[in-house]
């Protein structure tokens, strides 16, 4: 019992399966070209190679070398208990208490994007790779002290070099194996005996991949390098162009399609724009840019769609339902209440004598329902001597009974001219 309450109150968040799977990946190729000098040594082919060839596998294995400590500091695991949270890697454990947190921000440096809380003794991190991230991440701004977690939208965003540097390089891919694509197909028009089927085939298939990596190079060499927020509007700055948008240009941000880079698509009347998660502060720059735009008409009221006016106020006859004696019946006050409709609509636009003839109707419709009880009597006449002088409005009228209507319908009476 112990044991399952424990385990209820933490947590566990956990890097991806296909992340954990490209880390391994990398750190056996590094391992590969750390060990590979002493594996051409052991096999004798190190001696009899060229001098270029020795300083290139030497200059390999050093930079490996170099390399592959950093993956002991990546956060593979974080717990989160009711007192804090722990970011756990291969070489280190980083904890941090709720009530030591200052601020969170996210971050991107050399192609590593990361969250950064802040604390009071130093700063714990965790990759955004992490299953239920954004499930993490809420957890911690529910605990970060009040106003911590509102920086100022207004202000310079910047993409990462190293990350926009290995964007740029995988388009350059991309448009090389588009390259090879037509190659192979100039050569299968060379041959006598290829098929026209085939051919048109590869052709077709050559025409969709130009097309692809074309609109997808263009769409990541236009990648932002800095996005400037201002009360007017976005100064948007890439590699080719700087432009200002107005935020009445801005048209929506959504999530990129699966074809491009982990981002969002910042849609404008200037152009399209991919926000990549190697932009710095990323969370904080969508979040400003979507405050910023229409509500969405699929989110709006349908009180607001149809236009529809508020209810109408509460009929006199339930006034008088709710103030009258609880043995009165139900048809009793619905024929009232259906009479003094009909009274109230025909008599709409005439002159003021007509009002006062369907007011007295009221004061006597009410009347009859109340005096169809029997004990009503004394309650009433008590109720009317002790209620204030005020009976000018028809609610408070109907509520003082047999004797207040009359003490009104004479007062009424003798103001009227003969």
């Amino acid at each position: 019992m112990t044991n399952a309450t424990t385990e209820s109150k933490t947590k566990r968040y956990r890097l991806k399966s296909m992340v954990l799977a490209r880390i391994f990946a990398e750190i056996s190729v590094l391992l590969i070209l750390v060990t590979l000098p002493a594996i051409l040594a052991f096999t004798g082919h190190f001696q009899p190679a060229p001098m270029t060839a020795k300083f290139l596998v030497l200059a390999l294995s050093l930079i490996s070398g170099l390399i592959l400590p950093a993956y002991a500091f990546i956060t593979f695991m974080v717990t989160v208990d009711k007192h804090g949270i722990t970011a756990i890697s291969l070489a280190n454990h980083q904890r941090c208490e709720f009530h030591q947190m200052r601020r969170m921000s996210r971050r991107s440096n050399w192609n590593w994007v990361r969250y950064v809380v802040e604390h009071q003794h130093g700063e714990l991190s965790f990759p955004i790779w992490l299953v239920n991230c954004d499930e993490l991440v809420e957890t911690i701004k529910k605990q970060l002290p009040a106003g911590s977690g509102l920086p100022n939208p207004f202000r310079k965003f910047s993409q990462d070099r190293i990350s926009l540097l290995f964007q740029c390089m995988q388009a350059l891919l991309g448009i090389g194996l588009v390259v090879v694509f037509w190659i192979f197909f100039r050569e299968l028009t060379g041959e006598k005996f290829t098929n026209q089927t085939d051919l048109a085939i590869v052709l077709g298939f050559c025409v969709v991949i130009t097309l692809i990596f074309t609109w997808r190079s263009v769409v990541v060499f236009l990648i932002p390098k800095s996005i400037e927020l201002t009360p007017s509007g976005i100064i948007i700055d890439t590699m080719a162009f700087s432009r200002r948008v107005g935020w009445q240009n801005v048209l929506s941000l959504k999530p990129a399609v699966p074809l491009l880079p982990e981002g969002f698509m910042l849609k404008t009347a200037k152009g399209s724009f991919l926000i990549g998660n190697g932009m710095d502060a990323a969370d904080e720059l969508v979040s400003a840019i979507q405050s910023k735009l229409p509500p969405d008409p699929k989110l709006v009221p349908e009180v607001a769609k149809t236009g529809s006016k508020p209810a109408p106020p509460a009929p006199l006859s339930r006034i008088a339902m709710e103030s009258s004696p609880k043995n009165v019946s139900k048809e009793e006050l619905a024929q009232a209440e259906s009479t003094i409709e009909t009274s109230s609509t025909t008599t709409s636009g005439e002159p003021p004598g007509a009002v006062d003839s369907v007011d007295q109707t009221e004061d006597v419709l009410v009347a009859e329902v109340k005096n169809s009880s029997a004990e009503p009597e004394a309650v009433n006449s008590a109720a009317a001597e002790t209620a204030p002088s005020e009976t000018s409005s028809p609610s408070k009228k109907i509520a003082f009974g047999k004797k207040a209507d009359r003490k009104f319908r004479k007062r009424k009476n003798k103001k009227k001219p003969n």
